[in-house]
């Protein structure tokens, strides 16, 4: 049996570099285009390396997939929705890109 405070370093530990996953997040929204097509160009590791760097950077963003978007030419793709801002949609990444999107964005809130 753990003691409490096991239990609760255990559960911030845990806490810690998680991306809100609720569908009533008020904040920084990233929806990762996960169509046929957009996995077949790389999507999944976008999207790993989209979580990735959330998580290391401590960056509270809800993350969601959303079916093919019709823009095959242009998979993977992404778009980061900030309140009071304009829409940033992303095509052709790389996860690199992805990474560095990330950074700048956890930067700038």
């Amino acid at each position: 049996m753990k003691s409490v405070a096991e239990l609760v370093e255990m559960r911030d530990r845990t806490r810690k570099g998680k991306f809100i996953r609720n569908d009533h997040h008020e904040g920084i929204k990233v929806v990762v285009s996960m169509g046929e097509c957009g996995i077949a160009a790389g999507a999944r590791d976008v999207l790993a390396a989209i979580t990735r760097e959330i998580g290391q950077e401590e960056l509270e963003a809800q993350v969601t997939l959303c079916a093919c978007r019709g823009d095959c030419g242009n998979e993977p793709m992404f778009e980061v929705f900030v309140p009071g801002k304009n829409v940033a949609a992303y095509t052709k990444v790389t996860p690199q890109k992805a990474g560095e999107v990330i950074r700048e964005l956890a930067k700038d809130s």
